[in-house]
């Protein structure tokens, strides 16, 4: 039995009790490249594969396939794309993983008042230079600025909801970058990573997902541009290394081509002989 790891759809990170951030992301694609694996393994009558589908709560799933059974792993932020990540990948032999989850670069620091924020940042200059008459530096003045940043004493960390009656600040801080430990804990895993830019020509494109390829030590890598998808076009170049391998013109070609260049065979589709 060989095993399939997916990761599907967009997380959201809770900025208070009700209140979410999150992205556009479907799961529509990743939907495809599951029923393309399933049509590619048919076609080619190869053995057993299971998919462990780790899906967030808003994402479209795929109709099961006879061929290629699924559990489906249900996840919403970050932290709870990690943990599943990392059972998997520690508890299973994954043969393939494909992480076509777009994971949230940002989660909430924390949510303060404006003006709170604001009188108390005043409070702690006042003290600060009321102690040291000679005058502070920059350097401390900016440390003294980047305490309080950092953690106020006036945010806003609850489990209810914030009340609306005055203007908040909001602080995101950086999530980890998932797609860099899957090869940590999982060093054999084939691994198919996906980069999504917004208004970028084809060789800032290549560029980019050449970099991910390089520091993620991703197999394959889809590279596709927010202002080249649409209701009936989802274009995207499909790279191993730096050297591009295919180019589609749709979700269907694009997992076709996905499961074609992983699992091997003559599907692979849009091929090209062009590198970069």
């Amino acid at each position: 039995m060989k095993h399939i790891v997916i990761t599907a759809g967009g997380t959201s990170e809770a900025i208070d009790g009700v209140r979410r951030i999150g992205n556009t992301s479907t799961g529509s694609l990743a939907a495809c490249i599951y029923e393309a694996l399933s049509e590619h393994l048919a076609a080619h009558k190869s053995g057993a594969f299971t998919v462990h589908y780790v899906v967030s709560e808003t994402a479209a799933r795929p109709e099961i396939k006879e061929n290629l059974p699924v559990t489906f792993y249900p996840v919403t932020d970050v932290k709870s794309v990690e943990a599943v990540l990392e059972q998997l990948l520690t508890g299973y032999k994954a043969d393939y993983v494909i992480h076509a989850m777009a994971v949230s670069d940002f989660t909430k620091g924390y949510l303060a008042g404006r003006e709170a924020l604001a009188e108390e940042l005043s409070e702690t200059l006042e003290e600060a230079l009321s102690r040291d008459r000679g005058g502070m530096s920059g350097e401390k003045l900016r440390a003294l600025v980047r305490g309080v940043l950092e953690r106020p004493a006036c945010r806003l960390d609850g489990p209810s909801k914030v009340r609306s009656a005055e203007d908040l600040m909001l602080s995101l801080v950086r999530t980890p970058k998932l797609i860099e430990k899957i090869k940590q804990w999982s060093p054999g895993s084939f691994l198919v990573g996906f980069k999504l830019l917004k208004g970028v020509d084809e060789e800032a494109l290549v560029r980019v997902a050449a970099g991910l390829s390089e520091k993620s030590g991703c197999d394959l890598v889809l590279a596709n541009d927010m202002d080249r998808i649409g209701a009936d076009r989802h274009e995207g170049l499909l790279l191993k290394g730096r050297r591009v391998v295919g180019s589609y013109g749709t979700k269907k070609e694009i997992a076709a081509g996905i499961a074609g260049h992983m699992l091997g065979g003559s599907d692979a589709g849009g091929e090209t002989g062009g590198g970069q």
